[in-house]
C-alpha cells in the first residue's frame, strides 16, 4: 500500500532481510536480536532512499546533497504516506543526521586531527606516538529528559580519494511519547537544521 502512494517518485523498491544482533540496554545485553526486514524505496536518481520496516520510517540523501530545502518534501511525503496507509498514532524517536566526511588532505595523526577540529580527547603531555585511530563521541541534552545532541568526530580508513578522511556527524534525537502530527515534526525539523 505504501508502494503504490509513492512509486511515482520512489519507483525503485528492494527488501533487506534482517539480520543478526545485539542489543545493549537496561536489562543487560540481548543476543540474536536482529533487524527487522526493511524495504527501501529509491528514486530514480537513487539519491534519495526511503525505508521502511516494522517500527521505523527512514527518509536518506546520499551525496551529492543539494540543500535542506530540497530534502524536506521527501520526508513530509513520506510521512503522509505513511499516515494514509496505517493507523499511526504515536511516535517515540525522531532523528536527524548529518553525516560529512572530511578530505583532511595529510595522515592521520594527533596533530593533524587537533589543526582541523576544536574539540580532540586529552593525551598526555609529552605524548609521542602515532596514533592511527581516534573517535570522539559526545553527547549532551538540548532539552533535559527529551532531545539529546550528539557529536561523533573520528579518523576512517583511507579511499582512493581520500588521504585521511575524517567524519564529522551531527545527530539530534528527540524522545519522546508524543501524538503522531505531521506539522509538529516539520516545525523540529526546521528547527534543528539550524543547529
Amino acid at each position: 500500500m505504501f508502494y503504490r502512494q509513492v512509486k511515482d517518485e520512489f519507483p525503485k523498491i528492494s527488501r533487506n532481510q534482517g539480520g543478526f544482533g545485539a542489543v545493549f540496554g537496561n536489562q543487560g545485553v540481548r543476543i540474536g536480536v536482529g533487524n527487522p526486514a526493511i524495504t527501501q524505496f529509491k528514486n530514480e536518481q537513487e539519491d534519495t532512499i526511503v525505508q521502511l520496516s516494522s517500527n521505523m520510517l527512514t527518509v536518506n540523501r546520499v551525496p551529492e546533497y543539494k540543500a535542506w530545502e530540497n530534502f524536506m518534501p521527501s520526508i513530509i511525503k513520506a510521512l503522509n504516506t505513511l499516515k494514509n496507509v496505517m493507523e499511526i498514532n504515536t511516535i517515540e524517536r525522531i532523528g536527524l543526521k548529518y553525516i560529512n566526511k572530511i578530505n583532511a588532505g595529510e595522515k592521520h595523526s594527533f596533530e593533524n586531527f587537533t589543526k582541523l577540529f576544536n574539540l580532540y580527547p586529552y593525551t598526555v603531555d609529552g605524548f609521542k606516538y602515532d596514533i592511527k585511530s581516534i573517535q570522539l563521541n559526545i553527547e549532551f541534552p538540548i532539552i533535559p529528559q527529551k532531545e539529546v545532541l550528539s557529536v561523533l568526530i573520528a579518523t576512517l580508513k583511507e579511499e582512493q580519494e581520500y588521504m585521511a578522511p575524517r567524519l564529522f556527524q551531527l545527530y539530534s534525537t528527540y524522545i519522546s511519547r508524543e501524538f503522531f502530527n505531521i506539522p509538529m515534526i516539520q516545525n523540529w525539523l526546521d528547527n534543528r537544521t539550524h543547529l
